[in-house]
């Protein structure tokens, strides 16, 4: 995997209307305060204990790209949730991407306020990928 550094963005016009993160339900109640906010960031549970949101800007690269490679292994009883990020409702947020093998991953440097999110329930295939 071939990764390009980590770019700012300075132009929040070319961030995409709706970013993506995919979780297991059990670690997105955890990390869901009682105002409704989500933040992974710094846990080793998820998120690679890294400062930042891991997100996609599609589903399609979401499931092929990271899901079904990364996370196929998991318990077919695990239940996932499927984050859609408004990205309209996390302004004055820091947002940057990574760029791997040509596809931009896009990092969200804070919390997740509740009214930027769209929760769904995931569904898996009997070997692990994803339905998203």
């Amino acid at each position: 995997m071939r990764l390009n550094s980590e770019n700012k963005i300075i132009d929040f016009k070319s961030v995409p209307k709706q970013l993506y993160h995919l979780v297991p339900q059990d670690i997105f109640f955890k990390f869901t305060d009682k105002k409704g906010s989500y933040d992974c960031r710094n846990k080793s549970e998820w998120g690679m204990n890294e400062s930042f949101i891991h997100t996609s800007n599609t589903k399609k690269i979401l499931k092929e790209r990271v899901a079904d490679g990364k996370w196929r292994g998991y318990p077919l009883d695990t239940n996932f949730v499927l984050l859609k990020i408004n990205t309209s409702k996390i302004k004055n947020v820091k947002i940057t991407y990574a760029e791997y093998n040509g596809i931009k991953y896009y990092h969200i440097w804070s919390a997740l306020p509740k009214n930027s999110i769209m929760v769904s329930k995931v569904t898996r295939n009997k070997d692990g990928t994803f339905r998203l």
